[in-house]
């Protein structure tokens, strides 16, 4: 049976497909992982984009009980949760960068020896 990724219909699916990201400058830096992967883009956060990240969600939750005024609990926890997002995507991209060598990237550096 083919499924609905399945374009023509042989069984296998698309969805696995690796589509590389293309920068438009060189590595400024030691590339440390240059196609890495969602986990390994992961497991490199640092302690400093932990709390980028919640730092981001915290400041759009205050920002959503400021300007929400009839539901300001609603609005706070929405904008908490967009503000989380947004800041782990950021984050996410930054340590991507480092770890393909766009960023300064000494700890992984070290880190991977």
């Amino acid at each position: 049976a083919a499924t609905s990724s399945d374009a023509d219909g042989d069984g296998s699916s698309t969805m696995a497909e690796e589509y590389p990201v293309t920068f438009l400058y060189s590595p400024r830096f030691p590339v440390v992982n240059a196609a890495p992967t969602q986990g390994a883009v992961i497991r490199n956060f640092s302690f400093r984009d932990w709390l980028t990240t919640g730092a981001t969600g915290l400041g759009a939750g205050v920002m959503g009980y400021i300007v929400g005024k009839p539901l300001r609990r609603f609005s706070c926890y929405t904008m908490l949760g967009f503000g989380l997002f947004i800041g782990f995507l950021g984050r996410f991209r930054a340590s991507h960068y480092r770890l393909a060598g766009q960023l300064p990237n000494e700890a992984e550096c070290r880190a991977a020896g």
